[in-house]
């Protein structure tokens, strides 16, 4: 086993150093892509309220929603992520910037500021 630091000679050939991709099976790979545009088909605010108007009270009620790290994860299932705007939480669409945020607070009343703040390591 080499240590970290250890000499390690320039290989002739650079493909040496990576394995051998296989096959390709599109069955075996599993990506996170999110089946249908939610411009097309949507506003932000219901897409959000349809994946997280339950869950996230679900969580609370099981005793999941323990931190702020918890409620990122659940929103980055579903494609989206939450930052501050204006004092406000926003929900904001992962894959197109372009889309006005929607506040937090209308997606689940509890989830403001405030009430994140208090979760274990706050904001």
């Amino acid at each position: 086993m080499k240590k970290m630091g250890d000499y390690t000679p320039v290989p002739k050939d650079i493909f040496s150093q990576v394995e051998a991709p296989g096959r390709y099976n599109p069955d075996f790979i599993a990506a996170d892509v999110r089946p249908e545009k939610i411009a097309e088909t949507e506003s932000l605010q219901q897409y959000a309220c349809r994946h997280l108007g339950e869950r996230l009270p679900e969580m609370a009620r099981e005793g999941r929603l323990e931190n702020c790290q918890a409620i990122h994860r659940t929103l980055a299932e579903a494609g989206l992520w939450m930052r501050v705007q204006h004092g406000h939480l926003v929900i904001c669409d992962g894959y197109d910037h372009n889309q006005t945020p929607v506040r937090a607070d209308s997606v689940w009343s509890l989830l403001t500021l405030d009430n994140v703040n208090q979760l274990d390591g706050g904001w």
